[in-house]
């Protein structure tokens, strides 16, 4: 079956029209890596880039001659691939009695100005839904940003329980400094906040760290669980699944209830509420936590690397290696996670598939390298047409 495909170039962005075949027109060698966020697409230095800047660099200043600049595209109702004006704009702030400044580029999209990430800024960035609001992590601790007023606000208190920011901020546990907050996420509905800290590891010299929840509305902060762990994905409104070792547990933000879901979970391990994705060597299995219903696939896979839901939650994409053995991959679309509807995209011959992220509920960004080489190739997939 044919895919619709459009090829982009890491710095020359292609104009063109979704038309159910891959592009005859464009040659098969346009290198770069491309993401997306909110729907925007923007490059990121890809292999090639970041082997020209780093042979750039003067010998005597130890600085590169040659720089990368963020680009950005986005599909506009008529799945046409656009380049899109950036802006950039600067913001300074009180960081720990220092003045700071941290330049953000942005795009319209939606009638949204969407702030694209930066690793050379050092800042991550999460969206609050339904909100021209940024939650702005920096520095190991986290911020509210308006791009729109190019403000940057504390989010967080200085004081919380028996914990103090300017206390615990001048002392270090071997070599480890204070982490007042990163790892945010924020809920569907933008209400709450949950982020890791080692604030407690600090204090007490030893441990391994909590997750806290702030409510957005009332601005109390709280914290629910002890020890390290890795977000999974958000239950109910105030639900959050998250894995310890190798055991999924759901949080109940607002009681702190904790229930154990699963042993042995897998890192791969993915919730798109209701459903549980897990997978295994030669499977992934289905499970709605609400019925308990479960749905396996098993046909062509092998070992799963990465699993993401689409924005809605309805749909998933699996990076899968066939053959567990080999350095050969796919991706597994799953249309309906109620039921076994897949379908797969396939590399190009000579290619791997490396990455993959979803632009939207419909298409989904690939990213491949040439065996053998560097040279990566971006390029968009509809899913419907697969």
């Amino acid at each position: 079956m044919k895919k619709k495909v459009a090829l982009i170039a890491g710095s020359v962005l292609l104009v063109a029209v979704v038309s159910g075949t891959v592009y005859g027109a464009i040659a098969n060698r346009f290198s770069g890596d491309l993401k997306s966020t909110e729907g925007v697409i923007y490059s990121e230095q890809d292999l090639e880039s970041k082997q020209e800047i780093a042979e750039s660099i003067d010998p005597v200043t130890g600085k590169a001659t040659k720089e990368f600049s963020v680009q950005s595209i986005q599909l506009n109702s008529s799945n046409r691939v656009a380049k899109e004006s950036l802006k950039v704009k600067s913001a300074v702030f009180n960081l720990d009695g220092a003045q700071e400044q941290l330049s953000f580029s942005y795009v319209q999209k939606d009638g949204k100005n969407v702030v694209l990430p930066d690793s050379n800024e050092g800042y991550a960035l999460n969206a609050v839904p339904g909100s021209a609001q940024y939650i702005l992590e920096y520095n190991h601790s986290i911020y509210s940003l308006n791009i729109e007023s190019g403000s940057i606000d504390k989010l967080l208190l200085d004081q919380v329980d028996q914990y103090n920011f300017n206390e615990l901020s001048k002392k270090t546990i071997e070599d480890i400094p204070l982490v007042w907050a990163e790892r945010p996420h924020i809920n569907p509905s933008g209400e709450r906040l949950i982020y890791y800290s080692n604030r407690n590891v600090v204090q007490n010299e030893g441990g391994s760290g909590q997750l806290w929840t702030k409510d957005l509305s009332s601005r109390q902060e709280t914290v629910v669980y002890e020890g390290a762990y890795e977000f999974i994905g958000w239950g109910r409104e105030n639900e959050a699944f998250i894995r310890d070792q190798e055991k999924l547990v759901k949080i109940d933000l607002v009681t702190g209830e904790q229930t154990a879901v699963q042993e042995n979970a897998a890192l791969e391990t993915t919730i798109a509420y209701p459903y549980l994705i897990a997978p295994q060597i030669g499977q992934i299995e289905i499970k709605n936590l609400e019925d308990d219903s479960t749905v396996k696939i098993e046909k062509g896979i092998g070992r799963v690397e990465k699993i993401l839901a689409d924005p809605s939650g309805k749909l998933a994409a699996i990076k899968n290696y066939p053959d567990p053995g080999s350095f050969d991959t796919n991706i597994y679309v799953i249309g309906d996670l109620s039921r076994d509807q897949v379908s797969v995209i396939q590399p190009e011959e000579g290619y791997v598939i490396q990455d993959f992220s979803w632009i939207d509920s419909a298409n989904v960004l690939v990213t491949q390298i040439k065996k053998g080489s560097i040279e990566q190739q971006t390029y968009i997939v509809d899913v419907n047409q697969l």
